[in-house]
């Protein structure tokens, strides 16, 4: 009689562990289903900033003017020009009345 109701207490004891068990299961399925849905909502937005950003992109640069690269070799070559147009304008620019 004592094994029978030790036997009894072990098995209540399992059933109270798995309905335990039972409930976290679905609290980690819930927690799991809401994450989900969060990495979905986040990946849309995410998706949608992108196409944002390529939309704001392409409108700046349809809207400045091209832009002149300024390299070393770029800019000698622009004041090499500079220096030469003054060459040839300063002995005009002192034969002008104005500037005597």
């Amino acid at each position: 009689m004592i094994g029978h109701s030790c036997l009894i207490i072990f098995i209540l004891s399992i059933q109270r562990t798995l309905a335990d068990s039972d409930g976290e299961c679905k609290h980690l399925r819930n927690m799991h289903d809401e994450n989900q849905q969060l990495v979905i909502e986040l990946s849309e937005k995410y998706d949608s900033k992108l196409v944002e950003l390529d939309d704001l992109a392409h409108r700046l640069e349809v809207s400045q003017p091209p832009r002149v690269l300024l390299t070393a070799p770029n800019v000698a070559s622009k004041y090499h020009r500079f220096q030469m147009a003054c060459s040839v304008l300063r002995p005009l620019l002192s034969l002008s009345p104005c500037c005597r």
